[in-house]
């Protein structure tokens, strides 16, 4: 599952704030649509788009997002 963000920068600008960037908080589970926040655990940078991958607190799923 992909969820889009527009951060509003150049992409030098987003590669050189890295993890400094204002990533969004996910609210809402793409799979069970439960109103709770995913809780983020890593990082990696890929070329101009990162990935932060989340797992769902309640259930045994983990799912990355491409900011």
């Amino acid at each position: 599952m992909m969820i889009f963000y527009d951060f509003g920068l150049s992409v030098r600008e987003y590669a050189r704030r890295g993890k400094k960037n204002d990533f969004p908080d996910v609210d809402i589970c793409p799979h069970c649509k439960g109103h709770i926040r995913l809780l983020r655990h890593g990082f990696y940078n890929r070329n101009a788009i990162t990935n932060n991958n989340f797992f769902h607190p309640y259930l045994p799923l983990e799912m990355s997002f491409l900011w």
